[in-house]
């Protein structure tokens, strides 16, 4: 997922296509809250295999979405880089990208409706201080058919959602849906592999390495009477009856109910 993210942030901080789809071009701040070094590694790559001037400013610190304080101060870290950007590149930060979701909610659940629905309500504050969009890195659950991990309000706050599934098969490509997609269309996939790329070489004379995705068609979505996909109305009525239990409560039923 992050190196879709990373790719994803690169591309519109040059103002290039991003899945065939034209892009304006923006600053990027990408906030790296877990895996930092290896984040660093993986935006290196990036750059060395697309050259050129990029709008993207990494801050490698976890922010506690929870914590006002350290929402507030965010907001301050970012206002000064999109000064830096703006007179650096001629634009401000308009994406800012959240690896992870979790790691910006220490000690918190994502299962818990009134803490998730609390960090959704601080991104959108972010978003609107900055006028910006807030994008997040989150996980699946066990069951990867039933989208995000945790509170199932996340996929009704999101106004776009894109499920990377790592493939099954040994050599296969991962492949990305974009599941959601608010006042646009939905369905589009795609597939890409991740190339290892060397990015220099440690004290020993070892190479360093990390990794950059390389895009390719998307294959046939395999099917079957066990696994087959819902239909959008399936899918938007799931999602609602899960949201009512999530919110809801439990009331005992009557004996002839």
């Amino acid at each position: 997922k992050s190196a879709f993210v990373i790719d994803l942030a690169g591309r519109i901080g040059q103002g290039r296509e991003v899945l065939g789809k034209y892009t304006r071009r923006v600053g990027v701040a990408y906030i790296a809250a877990e895996g930092a070094n290896g984040v660093r590694k993986r935006i290196k790559a990036w750059r060395q295999e697309n050259p050129g001037a990029t709008a993207c400013a990494l801050i490698s610190r976890p922010v506690n979405l929870l914590d006002q304080d350290q929402v507030e101060d965010l907001v301050a870290d970012l206002r000064a880089h999109g000064r830096d950007m703006l007179e650096l590149h001629g634009v401000a930060i308009e994406l800012i990208c959240f690896d992870t979701l979790a790691a910006c909610m220490p000690g918190a659940s994502d299962s818990d409706t009134a803490q998730i629905s609390l960090a959704i309500d601080r991104l959108q504050y972010i978003a609107t201080a900055l006028s910006a969009f807030a994008l997040t890195v989150t996980h699946t659950g066990k069951d990867e058919g039933r989208g995000i991990r945790g509170w199932s309000g996340q996929f009704a706050a999101a106004d776009l959602v894109i499920c990377i599934s790592k493939a099954a098969d040994e050599g296969a490509p991962s492949t990305g849906t974009i599941e959601k997609f608010k006042d646009g269309e939905g369905g589009l996939r795609f597939a890409f592999h991740l190339r290892q790329v060397t990015i220099g070489q440690n004290q020993r004379g070892k190479p360093i390495t990390s990794i950059v995705p390389e895009f390719e068609d998307a294959p046939p979505r395999r099917q079957n009477a066990l696994s087959r996909r819902l239909s959008p109305t399936q899918e938007k009525v799931l999602r609602a009856i899960r949201i009512c239990t999530d919110a809801g409560q439990t009331v005992p039923a009557s004996g002839d109910g």
